[in-house]
Order: C-alpha cells, then structure tokens, then sequence
C-alpha cells in the first residue's frame, strides 16, 4: 500500500536532484547518468500502480463483498446444489 506513495515521491526527488545536477553539474554527464533512473522510474510507477490495483486491491474488495452481502446462515460456506 505504501509503494503506491514512496515511488512518486522517489520519483520527484530524482527530478529534483537530476534537474539541480543539470544546473550546477562540473560534467554534464553527471545528469544523464542521473536521468536514467528518473526514466525508470517515471515508467515503472504507474504500472506498478496499475498492477497493484487490479491484481491486489481489487480482488480483496471482491472477496469483502462476497462475504458482507451473503445471507447469514451460508457464511463462508460453500452451496452444493445437493446440499439444500
């Protein structure tokens, strides 16, 4: 859960710092150095959110409903259709 907040903000950072190296850099290689984790970045964390979502979070709130809406006496239990 918190991955979905730590990766932008990692993100940001590394914006921060790759920009203040392309401003105050000796060599200007030190930002493209510098730039190849914020692309990294940049692309992996919307997918990495997109993934959480559907593959995680989704089906739990799935599973929660399934449980919160059955009738009382099926709870957690599996119908057969001879079991009735």
């Amino acid at each position: 859960m918190f991955d979905g907040v730590n990766q932008p903000l990692i993100t940001l950072a590394l914006v921060v710092g790759t920009g203040h190296l392309v401003n105050h850099a000796v060599k200007p290689t030190c930002a493209l150095i510098s730039a190849l984790p914020v692309v990294f970045m940049a692309a992996k964390t919307p997918v990495a959110g997109y993934y959480n979502i559907f593959s995680n979070f989704r089906p739990k709130a799935a599973g929660r409903r399934q449980i919160l809406f059955d009738p009382p006496g099926v709870r957690g239990k599996k119908l057969v259709s001879g079991n009735m």
